[in-house]
């Protein structure tokens, strides 16, 4: 999603202009230049945002560790994208190779959230305090890395080669 500026209200389809933010998004673009350099004709660029699962630091883990303490949690929400599970980014993956895909295509959990949002979802699905839930924006937190305010990746690709729909 890094690729993209965020400045869409619709979800980014595979051919729209790229504009990144940042240096981290710049790399993300380049990485998938050099895959197309390298074999345009049967390379595969799967793009994915949002990412969390079982092990390595991610979203849910963050929230669920500070829910558990007590704490109180600060988050945006004028950030929109699409949470994917990484079992289910896997099992995705493992379709699109296993017909042999390529180009690029959007793999994302299907349908959209705000941070805050989903935040409010994790907490009230462990049956944490969801009162300790803040809203704030992008702007107060500071982030040092830019992220694109909406970032809801177009999954119509995905889904007619796989016949497949991601969870939400």
């Amino acid at each position: 999603d890094y690729v993209f500026d965020g400045k869409s209200v619709e979800p980014y389809r595979e051919g729209d202009p790229v504009s990144p933010l940042g240096v981290y998004g710049n790399t993300k673009w380049e990485g998938e230049l050099a895959v197309l350099e390298k074999g345009p004709d049967n390379s595969l660029i799967v793009r994915t945002a949002w990412v969390y699962g079982h092990g390595g630091r991610n979203f849910v883990d963050a929230i669920l560790e500070k829910g558990n303490l007590g704490e109180p949690l600060k988050v945006v929400t004028d950030q929109k994208g699409s949470p994917t599970f990484s079992d289910d980014l896997a099992d995705a993956l493992n379709a699109l190779l296993s017909i042999q895909a390529n180009g690029t295509v959007h793999v994302t959990g299907h349908g959209a959230c705000t941070w805050y949002e989903f935040a409010k979802e994790v907490l009230s699905t462990s049956g944490l305090e969801v009162g300790l839930l803040e809203e704030t924006t992008s702007a107060t937190l500071g982030r040092r890395a830019p992220r694109p305010s909406y970032s809801v990746l177009d999954d119509e690709i995905f889904r007619s080669v796989t016949g497949s729909v991601m969870r939400a």
